[in-house]
C-alpha cells in the first residue's frame, strides 16, 4: 500500500485526466456537429487507413513471433535428439567397459 502522499497525488492525477477527457470529450462533440458530409467521409477513410495499417503490423507481429517461437521449439527438439544420443552412447561405453571389466 501507498502512504497518505502518494494516494493523494494518484487521487489528483486522476482527477487531472478526468477533466482532460471531459474537455477533449466536449471538443470532439462540438468539432463533430460542424462536420461537413466530406469532411465526415474524409475521417472515416482515415479511420479505415489506420485500422487496415494496425491490422498489418499485427499480422506481421503475429507472423514473427510464431516464426521465433517455432525455431525456440525446434532447438529445444535438436538439444533434446542430442542429449538422448550422448546418453546412449555413454551407456554404451559403459556396457563395453563393464564387459571388458568383469571383475570390477
Amino acid at each position: 500500500m501507498g502512504s497518505a502522499r502518494t494516494k493523494r497525488k494518484n487521487v489528483q492525477k486522476r482527477r487531472k485526466r478526468r477533466l482532460f477527457a471531459a474537455i477533449a470529450a466536449e471538443i470532439r462533440t462540438n468539432e463533430v456537429a460542424k462536420w461537413t458530409p466530406e469532411k465526415r467521409e474524409l475521417e472515416l477513410m482515415r479511420n479505415e487507413e489506420e485500422r487496415q495499417r494496425v491490422h498489418a503490423q499485427w499480422g506481421k507481429a503475429v507472423a514473427e513471433s510464431a516464426a521465433a517461437f517455432k525455431k525456440r521449439r525446434k532447438v529445444l527438439a535438436q538439444r533434446q535428439q542430442l542429449i538422448l544420443s550422448l546418453r546412449q552412447v555413454l551407456e554404451a561405453a559403459m556396457v563395453v567397459q563393464m564387459q571388458r571389466e568383469p571383475g570390477k
